[in-house]
């Protein structure tokens, strides 16, 4: 039987997905979904939230509060915030990456238990994890180099720079086209790691190592199919993207009316400088309220795509992949063996008349 290509998968991880979501709908499973499609990335979205249109205090109350406060406390406060923000990236990694084999256990065998999945997990989590924080550092290490020395050069040379804008412009292009290209390459290997080696970690306990030395030989055995694969992994990701995108203006607009309504209110009634504290924590507390509910309903709405991505790599690699095609395409059993037809009885009222 010849493999499937990139494109004949799409119809299977289509049912699939439908199958698992809609068949029947679920709200269990739905927020399921979501959490493990937002924890994992699988839940893709454009834009961010602007709150540039809210009422702002006037600029006098705000260096008030800033040069009331010492020096000291304002690098510590810088310094506690980056920590905080660190800390944050890597528990977030560790989840996700622990996530990840929860949500490819979850597609697999349609059962959507995450504290059962958690307890099982752990440990693949943790190797994935390692190579989280490889990427991230990667990630970082290569903006350093990139934008550190080109921002020394601009304030060193700055009165250059503005001579030669079109030159300046040109090297900044550049420099953008480098690092986008690295980010690229970049997200193509997490691209792999996550589709084609998780599945070999999750079935067969592998290193990331050695899942990705034997993915590597069999990419290099049939290049245009998983070539194909990507670039059609790009189409339904920008396809995904758009939808998600429109969605997601719509939703904002939704929220933000209402929002920039409560916002002027109370920011008509910071007239004295006492109030000014307390208003400025109440509207920063009314934005994450805003921010927090419009992840969870974006990812309650992406929850198709949580599960349609993941099921898309595993229709297209099980063909490929022995271990993970016995669990997605379980073989019916065989047909019972009927009994043999009894014979029919034989006595003295039954025998033939001679």
């Amino acid at each position: 039987m010849p493999r499937r290509n990139a494109i004949d998968v799409v119809s299977y991880a289509w049912e699939h997905m439908a199958a698992i979501l809609f068949r029947p709908m679920r709200w269990s499973i739905w927020w399921r979904v979501a959490v493990l499609g937002f924890l994992t990335g699988e839940m893709h979205s454009s834009g961010g939230i602007n709150f540039q249109g809210i009422p702002q205090f006037p600029q006098e109350h705000q260096h008030k509060l800033l040069a009331q406060m010492p020096g000291v406390a304002i690098i510590a406060l810088i310094a506690a915030l980056v920590a905080a923000g660190l800390v944050l990236v890597v528990v977030f990694a560790y989840v996700g990456s622990v996530c990840r084999f929860i949500l490819f256990d979850a597609v697999l065998t349609r059962r959507f238990a995450i504290r059962e999945g958690w307890r099982k997990w752990q440990p693949q989590g943790l190797r994935l994890f390692g190579f989280n924080l490889l990427m991230l550092l990667a990630t970082m290490m290569v903006l350093a180099v990139l934008a550190i020395p080109a921002l020394l050069f601009f304030f060193k040379y700055k009165e250059q720079v503005r001579g030669h804008l079109m030159l300046a412009i040109a090297g900044g292009a550049l420099l953008f086209t480098v690092a986008i290209a690295i980010g690229l390459v970049l997200s193509l290997v997490y691209t792999l790691v996550k589709d084609f080696v998780v599945p070999q970690m999750a079935l067969e306990n592998l290193t990331l190592g050695e899942g990705w030395r034997r993915l590597w030989t069999w990419m290099k055995a049939e290049k245009g199919q998983y070539a194909g694969y990507i670039g059609m992994k790009i189409v339904l990701s920008l396809a995904a993207a758009v939808a998600i995108g429109i969605a997601f203006v719509i939703l904002l607009l939704v929220l933000l009316i209402p929002t920039a309504i409560v916002a002027i209110v109370i920011a008509s009634l910071a007239k004295g400088h006492a109030l000014a504290v307390g208003l400025i924590a109440l509207i920063v507390v009314l934005g994450i309220f805003v921010a927090a509910l419009l992840i969870c309903v974006i990812a309650l709405l992406t929850a198709p795509i949580a599960v349609f991505f993941p099921a898309y790599s595993m229709h297209f690699f099980a063909d490929r992949y022995p271990p993970l095609a016995a669990l997605l395409y379980p073989q019916p059993p065989p047909p019972p063996t009927p009994l043999p037809a009894p014979e029919p009885p034989v006595g003295p009222d039954l025998a033939p008349a001679v």
